[in-house]
C-alpha cells in the first residue's frame, strides 16, 4: 500500500490575549499538523477547498464562517472576553 506524505508538526504559535488572523491561522495549522492531518484530508473532512484552508492558515482574509467551522472541526475553542 502506498504511504502518503508525512505530516510535519508546525511550530506552536505564541498566543496572547489579542489574536490576529495570522496567529489564528498558525494555531489552526499547528492543531491540524499535530493531529497528523494533511491539507487534503483536512479540507475533505471540513468540506472546504484546499485553497481556503491554506488561506486561513496563512492569515489571509477568509469567510468568518469557514474559519469558525474549521476551528470547531479541529477541536479548537475560540473565546470572546471583555463584554
Amino acid at each position: 500500500m502506498k504511504q502518503g506524505k508525512q505530516v510535519v508538526i508546525s511550530k506552536k504559535p505564541s498566543l496572547s490575549s489579542s489574536v490576529d488572523l495570522m496567529t489564528l491561522g498558525e494555531a489552526i495549522k499547528y492543531k491540524r499538523t499535530s493531529l497528523g492531518l494533511s491539507i487534503k484530508k483536512t479540507s475533505e473532512l471540513c468540506q472546504i477547498s484546499d485553497k481556503t484552508l491554506q488561506s486561513i492558515e496563512n492569515g489571509k482574509d477568509s469567510k468568518t464562517s469557514s474559519v469558525l467551522h474549521l476551528a470547531n472541526m479541529l477541536g479548537l475553542k475560540i473565546k470572546i472576553e471583555g463584554l
